[in-house]
């Protein structure tokens, strides 16, 4: 996630003032949520990745065993 956009959504969730309505809050943690969804997504599919590359190395080497 972009740091400055990262940095701006926690200012806006932390400031306690009433310029900010409950929608604008809401939005503010539905963009964080989902910035942390996408990454263990990605991270899920690195592992899904690895995990294959593992399973077409050692396939071969099981069928000359």
């Amino acid at each position: 996630m972009n740091e400055l956009v990262k940095t701006e959504l926690f200012s806006l969730l932390s400031e306690s003032s009433q310029e900010n309505t409950n929608e604008e809050m809401q939005s503010a943690k539905v963009i964080l949520y989902s910035f942390e969804i996408q990454k263990y997504t990605q991270g899920i599919e690195r592992k899904h990745q690895a995990l294959r590359v593992l399973q077409e190395i050692s396939t071969p080497a099981l069928r000359s065993g």
